[in-house]
């Protein structure tokens, strides 16, 4: 009884804190504003002495915002934890101040299932964690959403996650069904996209459309927080019509101190009786309609597909107003007790400022009480600079007090926003932006990010922005709508990933650079160069997990990847019989390369492990060039190799520990080239590959044909598996074989030996 006393003290203790953020947008007014950060400021995040200081790599792609408390005792010491979801249903809580493996993580795919395949290139990953979780502080727990494609069918689960350990409590997960009004709730059209909330002892859900295809409608669930996680209510926003979608760009329902709860919708039937597309939603506790704003424009916004609801409201701290708007990029002012329903030239909202171009990307708010006063922060699409807004108390200024000088670029999202402050000190305010580079052209695909910070006061001023040191300081591809996190001296950015340059999904963590030595050393130490091996390198290198250009990858837990190069990779012949040519599938080879003149393999891995490049002059067209690997946060040259001639393909191997870049340089020839990067235990150490086993062929001398049977559990995204044993642990391991099933009969065996297994999973990429 005394332990378990001394468990609960431990655990109020740990919420006392300031700085932690449970939800999406940060607080239940969904203002994305954290204004308790002491520690950055308008000095020190300019001047060079603000950076990246380590990535932590995960299996997916983070389109969810990371979450994060402080103080917790997780495995006997104190860690300040951030939390993180990916689509490939997995959890993560790492030490939110040092680069060390995960304190914990858990997978929440079930019973063989997988991810949930993208339809197109909106989502270029698989879909699983989709949305942002929410904590509830006073139980630990950290309630999320895993889609999973399971026995022929999608389903979406809720599961509640213990803090501390990262097991399901509270007898989780449930599988989510709903009917409400005649309608039955279909997981298969439906996608998960606002962040969870809670009000009132729910988890609420919001749902809209996978893909604008079928009978959709946007819906609302909630449930009971605690032991059973029982269904409560459920709400259809368009019972009678169609569609009426909640997606809001990721941003969650907010919440009043009355515990109402808002929504916005998107495209769909609105007859202000029952169905309400393009509305603001004011729901009770309960989940009943208590009020709604519609623009008088609902018909042509849904006929010409400019969402009200691309985009979640906000509401104005202190105050009973709600500030919204959406693709046609007007600006709405309501207030929540009476938001006036659809009028003509809406005369039931407050206000309506035009800003130009469409609201993907919600607005931030600075509730300053001193000067100048409170200010609203937005970036509307592409083209358009960041502005801020003034609040009187009343409305706003129509003309923007503050503009950047900066643009979005053309044909893009712009950017999502977060404000940091330190109250209303002078100089503490911060405003920060992540956002594509370049433009994408909207669903057309995945884009490069970047993370930008300017004066809040005065945003002519960018202070810092991660493309001034691209090599240390990249966010890789832009977890696209979402916000970067503030707490504490740190910023917390994910990425997402395209497997078809090689770019697989991080962490970032940003700080002021004295607190780098926090981070362990980044290392290089070379180990060998291989000519003899060639394609061949199933059971050589690998064990862990790898990426071939333009073809197959498979990452091992603690490593991250991403090629930087203009170009995709180029697949020189599939299939081929070219001994150079990286072995996929026995016998099929393929030779592919990433290319360009000179281009970046950015790696990180947690811990220390063998990381190997193969490279060949393909067309024998003279090549040489020079590999360098330089710490990933000094830039210093940890080592420098010269490949020339390498015809016949060559390996290079180093010890790497944390995160080093690795830069491919043409020093004669057409262009530099790669052809995979490769991951296995460090050298000296034994190991068995991504899943070991072993099995006996039999005991004695015995007669006649001997066998081992093996299984092994799937892996999500494999096509097939490379089937490799080694009667040593420590290898070498030697092909046997190949299977599409999860099972494999290996008849080279003898009687009486013990045997190893490496599978290797083979993952095409499209």
């Amino acid at each position: 009884m005394r332990s378990l006393f001394a468990l609960l003290l431990v655990l109020a203790a740990s919420f006392s804190c300031f700085g932690q953020i449970l939800r999406e947008g940060y607080d239940n007014s969904g203002t994305s504003a954290n204004l308790s950060e002491t520690i950055l400021n308008v000095n020190n995040v300019s001047g060079g002495q603000f950076g990246k200081l380590f990535s932590q790599p995960v299996d997916g792609a983070i389109y969810a915002q990371p979450l994060y408390v402080p103080n917790l005792t997780i495995n006997g010491a104190a860690h300040n934890v951030v939390y993180v979801a990916t689509m490939n249903d997995v959890v993560y809580a790492f030490d939110a101040d040092t680069q060390q493996s995960y304190l914990w993580k858990t997978d929440l795919k079930v019973n063989g299932a997988t991810a949930v395949a993208s339809q197109d290139r909106n989502i270029t990953d698989t879909i699983g964690i989709e949305s942002t979780p929410v904590i509830d502080a006073g139980t630990a727990t950290i309630y999320l959403v895993a889609y999973t494609y399971e026995n022929g069918s999608n389903v979406y689960r809720l599961h509640a996650i213990d803090l501390i350990a990262g097991g399901e409590k509270f007898g989780g997960p449930v599988t989510i069904a709903a009917t409400a009004s005649g309608i039955t709730f279909d997981p298969a059209l439906q996608m998960q996209r606002p962040a969870l909330g809670i009000a009132g002892g729910q988890v609420l859900v919001g749902f809209g459309s996978f893909g604008d295809q079928g009978a959709y409608h946007g819906w609302v669930l909630a449930y009971a927080t605690g032991q059973g996680l029982a269904q409560t209510a459920a709400y259809c926003t368009t019972p009678t019509g169609a569609q009426g979608a909640i997606w809001q760009a990721g941003r969650g329902p907010v919440i009043d101190s009355s515990g109402n709860i808002y929504f916005a919708t998107a495209n769909g039937t609105y007859d202000g009786a029952s169905n309400f597309g393009d509305s603001f939603i004011k729901l009770t506790s309960s989940l009943s309609l208590s009020d709604w704003f519609a623009p008088s424009t609902f018909g042509s916004l849904a006929g010409e597909d400019l969402d009200l609801g691309s985009t979640g409201p906000l509401l104005i701290p202190g105050t009973t107003f709600l500030v919204g708007g959406g693709k046609a990029g007007t600006l709405y002012l309501v207030n929540t007790a009476s938001m006036g329903h659809e009028t003509r030239n809406d005369a039931g909202a407050i206000q309506e400022i035009s800003l130009g171009s469409g609201i993907i990307n919600g607005p931030a708010y600075y509730a300053r009480t001193n000067s100048p006063g409170p200010w609203l922060y937005i970036w509307p699409n592409g083209g358009s600079a960041l502005a801020a807004y003034q609040f009187n108390g009343a409305t706003f200024n129509t003309t923007p007090v503050s503009q950047s000088s900066v643009t979005a670029p053309v044909n893009s999202f712009s950017a999502a926003l977060a404000v940091s402050a330190n109250g209303n000190t002078p100089g503490t305010g911060l405003v920060w932006a992540s956002m594509p580079l370049t433009p994408d052209g909207y669903d057309g695909g995945v884009d490069t990010g970047v993370l930008r910070v300017f004066d809040a006061s005065n945003l002519t001023t960018e202070l810092w922005d991660s493309n001034i040191s691209p090599t240390r300081d990249g966010v890789g591809l832009w977890p696209k709508f979402r916000s970067p996190l503030v707490v504490n001296g740190k910023v917390y950015l994910g990425s997402v990933t395209d497997l078809t340059l090689g770019q697989t999904a991080f962490l970032s963590v940003y700080g002021l650079l004295s607190q780098a030595s926090s981070a362990p050393a980044n290392s290089a130490t070379f180990i060998s160069r291989d000519l003899a091996t060639q394609g061949n390198w199933p059971g050589v290198y690998g064990a862990d997990g790898y990426s071939l250009a333009a073809s197959v990858q498979s990452l091992p837990y603690y490593a991250a990847l991403n090629v930087t190069t203009p170009y995709a990779a180029w697949t020189w012949a599939y299939p081929t019989g070219d001994p150079r040519g990286l072995i996929i599938l026995p016998p099929t080879r393929i030779g592919g390369a990433w290319f360009n003149n000179s281009f970046v393999a950015d790696v990180t891995v947690t811990g220390t492990h063998m990381v190997s490049i193969y490279a060949v002059d393909w067309d024998s067209r003279g090549r040489s060039e020079t590999v360098q690997v330089l710490d990933g946060t000094t830039l210093a040259i940890l080592d420098s190799e010269t490949l020339s001639p390498f015809t016949n393909g060559v390996w290079l191997s180093w010890n790497v520990s944390g995160h080093v870049k690795i830069i491919v340089t043409d020093l004669t020839g057409p262009n530099a080239v790669l052809s995979g990067v490769f991951f296995g235990p460090a050298s000296g150490r034994s190991g068995a590959g991504p899943i070991g086993s072993s099995s006996s062929a039999g005991s004695g001398a015995g007669t006649g044909t001997a066998s081992a049977v093996i299984s092994w559990p799937a892996i999500s995204g494999a096509t097939s598996y490379i089937i490799l044993n080694s009667t040593s642990a420590s290898g070498p391991f030697t092909q046997v074989g190949a299977s599409t099933s999860t099972t494999f009969t290996d008849t080279t065996v003898q009687h009486g030996m013990t045997y190893y297994y490496q599978i290797v999973p083979v993952v095409l990429v499209h």
